[in-house]
């Protein structure tokens, strides 16, 4: 009886020293962070304010917990927090995106004897270390670069780098509806991976099938088929199929 006594007592005093050994060792962790915890900010809307503010500045309500602004506005923690909220904002200003356009002219020359190597430059002068993007989009800004070579001969051979061959602007374009539709909504790392391949392999479908339309309005002209889908004017060489006006095969479908 004495025994079984005496163990309790041990257990409850170790309980005991327990609590007390928990509640310095959780008070000292406490101490030590609240000065940075204190330092620490936030920004709401941008404004940037102290945490402390932050917290100080929140209610609970029967809609959840809201944030009481320095504009006197209040807004439901969720809004702020969830990026699913943030996300959907995103995409409403990606969808009122209007479309701008520019032309950056690209100079080239071939200085050395045998006209092989080609030299860019900018508007300004600027010598670029290789051959520039024909052009990119991006939030609704296309560019389109525009090569001038510096005598005849040469403008033939970089034609095809141009808009009016290369269907430089087509292919941007459809990077730019592509976004419209969504295409830089967040989801995972492995689906974007996979979406942005689409996005690719879309476009330059878009883009192949413009430079059959221009073939084809030039007298089935090769030449307005770039080295881009060259298999494509290979096949077409070969007679694998033969492209026509607003109609296209399926074995030319199934090909591209």
């Amino acid at each position: 009886m004495k025994k079984t006594f005496l163990k309790d007592c041990v257990f409850s005093a170790g309980i005991l020293m327990c609590g007390v050994s928990s509640y310095a060792f959780f008070k000292n962790i406490a101490d030590r962070n609240y000065p940075d915890f204190c330092k620490a900010q936030v920004v709401v809307n941008n404004d940037t304010i102290s945490v402390l503010d932050f917290y100080q500045n929140l209610t609970h309500t029967s809609s959840g917990w809201v944030y009481n602004a320095q504009d006197k506005k209040t807004y439901n923690l969720d809004s702020l927090c969830n990026s699913q909220h943030l996300e959907e904002k995103k995409q409403q200003g990606l969808k009122q995106l209007k479309l701008q356009k520019s032309v950056d002219t690209i100079f080239v020359s071939a200085p050395d004897t045998n006209k092989t190597m080609l030299v860019f430059k900018t508007a300004n002068a600027d010598s670029l270390p290789a051959m520039p993007a024909f052009g990119l989009h991006n939030y609704g800004n296309i560019v389109i670069r525009e090569f001038k070579a510096e005598h005849p001969e040469l403008q033939q051979k970089i034609n095809a780098f141009n808009d009016s061959h290369n269907c430089t602007f087509y292919h941007e374009f459809l990077h730019y509806k592509n976004t419209l539709n969504g295409m830089r909504s967040w989801n995972s790392y492995p689906l974007k991976f996979a979406e942005c391949c689409w996005d690719e392999i879309s476009v330059n479908v878009g883009q192949c099938l413009m430079q059959r339309d221009n073939y084809l309005k030039n007298g089935n002209n090769l030449q307005y088929i770039t080295d881009r889908f060259d298999f494509y004017k290979e096949a077409i060489r070969q007679g694998k199929f033969t492209p026509q006006a607003g109609k296209i095969s399926s074995d030319e479908a199934s090909f591209i």
